[in-house]
C-alpha cells in the first residue's frame, strides 16, 4: 500500500519540496514497515 502512494506521488504533478517531502515520509515508513517486518 506505501509503495502505491510512493508511486502515484513521483507520477503526480512537477516536483514541488511539499511533494518531495512527502516522498521522503513515506519512503522512510516503508524502511520501518520492513524492519518491523524482520523481527
Amino acid at each position: 500500500a506505501i509503495e502505491f502512494l510512493v508511486e502515484i506521488l513521483e507520477k503526480s504533478m512537477p516536483r514541488s519540496t511539499e511533494q518531495a517531502k512527502a516522498v521522503a515520509a513515506l519512503k522512510e515508513l516503508r524502511k520501518i514497515s520492513d524492519l518491523l517486518r524482520q523481527i
